[in-house]
């Protein structure tokens, strides 16, 4: 799982690139991610 602080904080993440000694392991976490689904969950219930 992964968690933000907001929903704002991110989208904001989401368009910035990577550090450039990031970018191969974010090409392969990519990669590796392809078919997942991301849900955003507002109110999570968290037990």
């Amino acid at each position: 799982m992964a968690y933000f602080t907001s929903e704002a904080a991110a989208r904001e993440g989401e368009k910035k690139e990577p550090p450039p000694e990031l970018a191969t392991t974010m090409g392969e976490f990519e990669d590796l991610m392809r078919d997942t689904e991301f849900l955003d969950l507002r109110d999570p219930w968290l037990f």
